[in-house]
């Protein structure tokens, strides 16, 4: 359950929320097509093995489908504020429902970036989106790179002077908890080099995943843990054309938006980087 009880007032407005995911004039928030009701789930469902580790909290979440590119997704989170979302999921329970926020996924993400870009220390000016604590880009920093982190619930240790100069964006897990997609591309696009420019994005896709018979017992499908957009490739190739990026799949769970790249060279880069790190690609987080 939550960790800190909603007052009736905000349940309120929770359940207020869930009537609103019923209404059939729902549009995708990828590509503008229709949607359908594809399942519900309760707000205290996590990611693993046990999706009620704690129980059920008794509030609904609908998630929509979009008949066109696959999306899947809740508009439940929609009117959530900054303190919503302080209190409601990135609470001090937080740090049990994901145990490896604080070091062992930025390590991993390091790690994996460190390969990634071998020999383009000097030429590479980059950004953690949605970097938690910030300690991807210390982890990178300490060795020499150029990085910075953006988090709106998290430390942000960007540096004005260089906005229209990063050329490489990390988003590990991140796109998974993006309300609005499309506004959270703006705002990476806004911050970064107008020329070359590579954006690796960490999130499962529901491709060969999501089927009839299970629908949302898929343990990504999580809103406790902030999980409020599923993504098919299709999904992120459209979000990606839509704001003149290419787009590049390279498992279910590693992606790349780019532009000024070539794609055989990144599809190098990253099974160098594979092999560097002796990971299997890619490093799944919740």
């Amino acid at each position: 359950m939550l960790a800190d009880a909603p007052s009736p007032t905000f349940l309120e407005s929770l359940f207020a929320q869930a009537l609103l995911n019923n209404k059939d004039n729902c549009v995708c928030k990828i590509c503008g097509h229709s949607t359908a009701l594809y399942d519900v789930v309760d707000l205290g469902k996590e990611c693993g093995l046990s999706p009620y580790p704690v129980g059920l909290c008794g509030v609904p979440v609908y998630y929509r489908r979009c008949m066109q590119c696959q999306f899947v997704f809740t508009s439940f989170f929609d009117e959530f504020s900054t303190e919503d979302w302080a209190t409601y999921i990135y609470n001090k329970e937080y740090e049990r429902i994901d145990p490896d926020y604080g070091l062992a996924r930025p390590a991993g993400n390091a790690q994996l970036l460190r390969a990634f870009l071998l020999g383009r220390k000097r030429q590479t000016c980059g950004f953690d989106f949605g970097g938690g604590n910030g300690m991807t880009a210390k982890l990178m920093r300490a060795i020499g790179f150029q990085f910075d982190s953006y988090d709106p619930f998290g430390d942000n240790l960007m540096q004005p002077e260089l906005a229209g100069t990063y050329n490489f964006v990390s988003a590990f897990e991140v796109f998974e908890h993006l309300v609005n997609p499309a506004e959270a591309l703006n705002q990476i696009l806004s911050k970064a080099s107008k020329n070359q420019l590579i954006i690796l994005i960490g999130t499962g896709t529901t491709d060969d995943v999501l089927q009839d018979r299970n629908r949302l017992a898929w343990d990504y499908a999580a809103p406790r843990n902030g999980h409020v957009s599923l993504f098919s490739k299709a999904a992120l190739r459209i979000l990606a054309q839509s704001h003149q990026l290419r787009f590049l799949s390279l498992s279910k769970g590693t992606h790349f938006m780019f532009r000024g790249h070539s794609p055989f060279a990144i599809l190098l880069r990253a099974y160098i980087a594979k092999a560097l790190t002796k990971l299997v690609f890619p490093f799944f987080r919740r």
